[in-house]
């Protein structure tokens, strides 16, 4: 089982993933036609994502709860709109 160390802005972030069940990273657009080591480094941890691995929620210096990945129709990830992984 493995943990993830989620970091997001204010409270509100936090609380708009409890009422929803879902996160996702912002990511800026590649540079020169190229992923950088940022963006290999959060698909990396996406892809690496299972059921019941536990997730943590870090906000200004604290942490925030701790949270379990769930499994829906066989995935506990998925694309925020068609071929996002291409």
């Amino acid at each position: 089982m493995a943990g993830y160390l989620i970091t997001l802005s204010d409270e509100q972030s936090l609380e708009n993933c409890i009422r929803t069940g879902t996160y996702s990273t912002i990511l800026n657009s590649p540079r020169f036609d190229s992923w950088g080591g940022n963006h290999e480094g959060t698909f990396a941890d996406y892809l690496s994502m299972n059921e019941n691995d536990l997730v943590f929620f870090f906000i200004k210096r604290k942490i925030y709860g701790c949270g379990k990945l769930k499994s829906i129709n066989g995935d506990c990830k998925f694309l925020n709109y068609q071929n996002a992984d291409q």
